[in-house]
C-alpha cells in the first residue's frame, strides 16, 4: 500500500516537473526573442544618433526655401557646404557602430547563473 502511494506522489512529482520544464523553455525562447528585438532596436539607435546629434548641433539651415512671390515659383535650395554634415556624420556613424561591435566582443553577456 505504502509502496503504490509513493509511485503515485513520484509519478504526479514527474508531471509537474515536466509541465515546469515545458515553461522554462518556452520562457528561454522568448527572452531570446526579446533579445533580439532589443539588439536590434540599439543597433538602430547607434546608426542614427551621430547624424541626430550633429543636427542639433549645427542647427544651420543647410535647406532654405523660398516661398512664391510675384509670379515667381516657390524654390528650394541646398547649401553649398552640406558636405561638411556628411563628411562628420558618415565617420561618426561607422566610428559608434563599430565600437558598439567591438564592444560587444570584448565584454559579452553572460547568463545570470555562470
Amino acid at each position: 500500500m505504502t509502496s503504490m502511494s509513493n509511485r503515485q506522489r513520484i509519478q504526479a512529482f514527474n508531471t509537474v516537473a515536466q509541465y515546469d520544464s515545458k515553461i522554462a523553455v518556452r520562457t528561454s525562447q522568448a527572452a531570446r526573442s526579446d533579445n533580439a528585438a532589443m539588439k536590434t532596436i540599439s543597433l538602430l539607435t547607434l546608426t542614427f544618433l551621430p547624424a541626430t546629434f550633429l543636427c542639433a548641433l549645427f542647427s544651420t539651415s543647410f535647406f532654405d526655401f523660398t516661398p512664391a512671390n510675384q509670379g515667381q515659383p516657390a524654390k528650394w535650395s541646398i547649401s553649398s557646404k552640406m558636405w561638411i554634415y556628411w563628411a562628420i556624420v558618415l565617420p561618426l556613424t561607422i566610428t559608434t557602430v563599430t565600437s558598439w561591435m567591438l564592444w560587444q566582443r570584448k565584454f559579452p553577456v553572460q547568463g545570470l547563473n555562470d
